[in-house]
């Protein structure tokens, strides 16, 4: 309670949320010693994003979990995450809301959570809505695992491998540019290896511009870190962050003054 007290007086989080995301943080199974650690963390990120701590933790630790992370890579995770707001068009909210319907299927075909990143910030740059970015991209990488037989006849005939295997071997960027390469980006051919519409959408925005944009995207996640810090510096300016410390620090009295 008194580390949380005290990180209270430096994150513009109220106790009580802070108190609310470190059980989710706990129930996430991430060790004690570290529970405090992640919760700055995913705290910073949420102000940083204008979210709440509990949608943070929640999006952070899914990540974590879903890759095998340690604890000490939750800084990361959030850097990568900021790094998609900037480069994409979506909100730290919007992200940590709707991450965790993509995340486990990445962690599954080896696509790392950088090239995943990539894709949402390459999508919703073009115009896709976030949620329909992440069920575009969990559908793309479904027909990659699991095509139908149709797909995998014609992936067959242009010399392109679908299946779990080659996508873990090559990486989303690989297994995307020998599509295109494959294909032209021609988007007759496209629709019949990727019969689900909502997969199509996925492939048709990733592949746009010979993947220049995606492949821009990905050299800036692979060069996030510091973001999430920088974001929450900014936001640190703000009369709003000083007034919710300043909150902070009068309802830290007055529990003191109760006890």
């Amino acid at each position: 309670s008194q580390e949380v007290e005290s990180l209270s007086l430096r994150v513009p989080q109220s106790a009580k949320q802070l108190a609310d995301g470190l059980y989710q943080v706990i129930s996430a199974s991430v060790p004690a010693e570290k529970a405090m650690y992640v919760l700055e963390v995913a705290a910073k990120a949420a102000s940083a994003g204008l979210a709440d701590t509990f949608t943070s933790v929640d999006a952070i630790t899914s990540v974590l979990n879903a890759y095998g992370l340690a604890a000490e890579e939750a800084s990361h995770v959030a850097d990568v995450m900021f790094m998609t707001v900037v480069k994409g068009k979506t909100t730290f909210p919007e992200l940590a809301q709707n991450i965790g319907d993509v995340v486990s299927t990445a962690a599954t075909a080896g696509v790392s959570f950088e090239e995943l990143s990539a894709a949402i910030s390459t999508l919703t740059k073009v115009g896709v809505r976030t949620p329909e970015a992440v069920t575009a991209i969990n559908q793309a990488l479904l027909t990659f695992i699991d095509p139908s037989d149709e797909a995998a006849e014609l992936a067959k005939q242009l010399g392109i491998e679908f299946s779990a295997a080659a996508l873990q071997s090559k990486g989303l960027v690989g297994a995307l540019n020998e599509v295109y390469q494959a294909t032209g980006g021609n988007i007759e051919i496209l629709s019949k290896l990727f019969p689900n519409i909502r997969a199509l959408k996925g492939i048709l925005g990733m592949t746009r511009q010979e993947m220049q944009m995606y492949q821009s995207d990905l050299e800036a996640m692979k060069n996030a870190s510091g973001a999430m810090e920088q974001a929450f510096q900014k936001q640190a300016q703000t009369g709003a962050h000083a007034m919710q410390i300043f909150k902070n620090e009068v309802s830290g009295l007055l529990r003191a003054i109760g006890d």
